[in-house]
């Protein structure tokens, strides 16, 4: 097929919500399939764009591919921080959350799951593409 068509079927497959970063229903999926679906995943910023992140499952290297795979195209991210006890202790989330502070320009729908003392983070950055914030916040810590 055509790169645009191959590129829309692509956009298409991966759909919209809650994208994983790895296996069924990915964009790394996608491009590992063969040359041609690596060259034209990497060529469309917008497959990489979209995409949920979860802390305890999904690495940080793996998000930052994602980011800048992405390009400069609006972000439409869930992000569950939610980290282990162990993760919390050892002070996990920062670097997911300075990682994606670095891309605030980009953000446009965000949604976190995250504890009460990491929402301070996120603060005192300007979010110019923002237009949906969604917080769900516990007091609990792990």
């Amino acid at each position: 097929l055509p790169f645009k068509v191959t590129s829309k079927v692509f956009l298409l497959a991966l759909g919209c919500g809650r994208v994983p970063l790895k296996g069924e229903g990915s964009a790394l999926i996608l491009s590992h399939v063969c040359s041609w679906w690596r060259k034209v995943s990497l060529a469309v910023p917008r497959m990489w764009s979209t995409f949920h992140v979860d802390m305890e499952h999904d690495s940080l290297a793996l998000m930052k591919t994602y980011l800048l795979r992405s390009q400069k195209h609006p972000l439409s991210l869930s992000i569950s921080l939610w980290p282990t006890k162990r993760q919390y202790l050892l002070g996990a989330i920062q670097p997911f959350i300075q990682c994606l502070k670095q891309h605030a320009e980009q953000w446009q729908y965000m949604e976190f799951t995250l504890p009460s003392t990491a929402i301070l983070a996120i603060e005192h950055v300007d979010y110019p593409e923002l237009r949906s914030l969604a917080l769900n916040v516990t007091g609990r810590t792990p």
